[in-house]
């Protein structure tokens, strides 16, 4: 294994997060703003990049939050007045809906649409290309109302959220068809489809208003989540431009992603744009920066569908990180929203890297307290260090002989 190097020179990373340590939500002129300014600053370091373009709807999450309000609403008021074929056809197409759109597939969010730009680097290796390694980021930030606890609370109860809705929409129909019994089962089944309303609201409601308000809120600078991991990136890209880190066999893909917040959009359109004739790995940076240890997800993806992250990449990168005293990676088992989703769908053996702050772990994401501030600048260097290692590492034994295609991890609730 390759020591670590020491890095005195941080000009680099004070120039990259003055760039990535602007909110830059999905949608917004601050985000084409960052582009072009990344784009610039790898002009003026004589770094060759495309931009790959693509359709984005940058509104998905506050589409989506109206989506959920007006459906249950609407759900709650079926049930109340015994609409019940409306209940079953609101509930049926409220939960396609919110699953589809989740997957990645837009209905009610293509009512808004933009141009979507990732921001692509190829670097090649020394001799004939023979495997490919891709190093991903997203540099568009997002802000919401919630905080860390009642974020997990919520998104915690979205499955019996959605089951709610399932049996309220089935009730609907019962009751409907019972309305003209005078059984006092019937009523007691009545009373019972009422109360339900209440939890089906109360879960659904602040939810939606979290996904509505979150753009007005005080906003996040975006600087850990994910500003950091880009300006990373950047620098490798800058190390392998000039011969400082030289590869072998391995052509490395540096790829910054927009739409990462908003249902990982961009990185689901390079996957899709792209074939791999190549045997490849991807490696996603998110979080970066933080002055505690690292961590790897042991799933990617959302309560509906995940994958595992590949356990050979897993099991490499928690040798790299441990070899070094100051640093320890700790496995989470997630499912946390990454660009590696795409990547993993496609039978790409992915994983995700991330650091954690010492005091506040995962805390104060989505909101002011991620700023400029929380940057620990000489941690920078250990990362870029630590994803050296596994670029040599990996030209050094091979992807195809280290990885393996990921599993779904939990196909029955997909």
């Amino acid at each position: 294994m390759k020591p670590i190097k020491k890095r005195e020179n941080h000009n680099n990373f004070f120039h990259l997060m003055q760039i990535l340590s602007v909110p830059r939500l999905n949608g917004s002129e601050a985000l084409k703003q960052t582009r072009q300014a990344l784009s610039d600053w790898l002009v003026e370091h004589e770094i060759n990049h495309t931009i790959h373009r693509f359709r984005l709807y940058p509104y998905f999450i506050e589409i989506g939050g109206i989506w959920l309000v007006v459906t249950q609403i609407l759900l709650a008021v079926s049930i109340w007045f015994r609409w019940g074929w409306v209940a079953l056809i609101v509930a049926f197409a409220s939960l396609v809906v919110v699953i589809l759109e989740t997957m990645g597939i837009p209905l009610v969010s293509r009512l808004l649409s933009d141009t979507g730009e990732n921001i692509v680097i190829e670097l090649e290796p020394q001799a004939l290309s023979e495997q490919e390694i891709i190093l991903s980021a997203h540099y568009d930030s997002k802000t919401e109302l919630f905080n860390d606890q009642q974020r997990i609370f919520f998104m915690g109860k979205l499955p019996l959220a959605m089951g709610l809705t399932l049996l309220l929409g089935t009730l609907g129909i019962v009751n409907e068809l019972l309305q003209n019994s005078t059984s006092k089962g019937t009523e007691i089944l009545y009373i019972v489809s009422i109360a339900l309303t209440v939890p089906l609201l109360a879960l659904f409601i602040p939810l939606g208003v979290n996904f509505v308000f979150g753009r007005f809120a005080s906003p996040s600078q975006g600087a850990i989540d994910n500003g950091a991991s880009c300006a990373i990136l950047l620098d490798i890209a800058d190390q392998i431009n000039k011969g400082v880190i030289t590869l072998k066999q391995t052509k490395i893909s540096v790829v910054l992603f927009c739409g990462e917040e908003v249902v990982v959009q961009g990185s689901r359109a390079f996957v899709s744009s792209r074939t791999f004739p190549l045997p490849t790995a991807a490696l996603n940076l998110e979080l970066m920066g933080q002055n505690g240890d690292y961590v790897i997800w042991e799933k990617i993806g959302s309560p509906i569908q995940s994958y595992q992250s590949d356990s050979s990449l897993n099991v490499l990168l928690t040798e790299i990180v441990n070899h070094h005293a100051e640093t320890r990676l700790k496995l989470h088992d997630g499912p946390a929203g990454s660009d590696s989703l795409p990547f993993l769908t496609a039978g790409i053996p992915a994983t995700s890297l991330a650091s954690l702050d010492g005091e506040l772990g995962f805390s104060g994401l989505h909101s002011p307290q991620d700023n400029l501030e929380r940057i620990a600048y000489e941690k920078l260097p250990n990362s870029i260090a630590l994803v050296e290692n596994l670029l040599y590492k990996l030209d050094s034994i091979g992807v195809k002989n280290i990885t393996h295609s990921p599993r779904d991890a939990n196909s029955a609730e997909a």
